[in-house]
């Protein structure tokens, strides 16, 4: 399902609402890789010589754990196994992106 949602990421078809879309406005605000490496890292692109640690994937296999968690101190995200419906995952993951932004704003 993470790859799945990268490539929709990718394809500029996951809106703010979690689904995916074919056809997209260009005034609808649509997921980024910039917004999911933001929610992973707290940047929103990869620094010129790299981050100091690889960003890491760990699996949550708790059934109370249905949404992805983020440490943007150790470059890492954690992906709930619990959630079997790409839909359900998109939502979620999309909805953590868009309510964990402002962290780095001053």
């Amino acid at each position: 399902m993470w790859y799945d949602y990268l490539q929709d990421v990718e394809d500029g078809k996951v809106h703010i609402d979690g689904k995916v879309h074919i056809d997209v406005k260009s005034s609808e605000v649509v997921v980024t890789l910039e917004s999911v490496l933001q929610f992973i890292t707290g940047s929103i692109s990869i620094p010129l010589f790299g981050f100091d640690t690889a960003p890491s994937i760990t699996f949550s296999h708790s059934a109370e754990d249905t949404l992805p968690t983020a440490n943007t101190c150790d470059l890492s995200i954690r992906l709930p196994t619990s959630i079997t419906d790409v839909g359900t995952f998109s939502s979620r993951m999309t909805f953590d992106i868009f309510n964990a932004v402002g962290f780095g704003q001053i």
